[in-house]
């Protein structure tokens, strides 16, 4: 099977390429006993996973010290069917629960950190004079001059 047959696809798969790369991984009385036409039903089925466009595909390499760690993060619509889901457990509602806190969370301690060091970069004091609780004042005191007009 040629490239040319993955056309449908975005991008375009050698199929003996990708069959090399996959048949490396098992025994190889194994792998040369595939049919031409498993192979071929093997390069359209797998080969779309390497064509598949994410909304959000971001991929980034990190070196700590004398190792590196990889971060992938893919976010688009959900293909699969709910039976799927429910199977893996991919439906389970505590469990989403917690992820998504603890995501709020972490994002939320990021957003800030980001927001304090723009701040702290164009030198912005948000607070002036004794600082927070002194621009709060007393309870009494604000709502006098909430009234007061002043």
């Amino acid at each position: 099977m040629s490239s040319s047959a993955m056309r449908s696809h975005s991008i375009q798969v050698d199929a003996e390429t990708f069959l090399a790369h996959y048949f490396r991984r098992i025994d190889p009385a194994v792998a040369a006993s595939f049919t031409p036409d498993q192979r071929q039903a093997m390069v359209r089925m797998f080969a779309t996973r390497w064509s598949e466009k994410h909304p959000v595909n971001i991929r980034k390499s990190l070196g700590l010290g004398r190792r590196r760690f990889y971060v992938v993060f893919l976010a688009g619509r959900e293909k699969r069917p709910m039976s799927r889901l429910r199977a893996e457990g991919a439906l389970a509602p505590l469990a989403a629960l917690l992820f998504y806190a603890i995501l709020t969370f972490f994002g939320g301690i990021a957003a800030m950190a980001l927001l304090y060091g723009v701040k702290s970069m164009f030198g912005l004091d948000l607070v002036y004079e004794g600082g927070f609780h002194d621009a709060l004042g007393k309870p009494s005191d604000q709502l006098g001059r909430l009234f007061s007009g002043e």
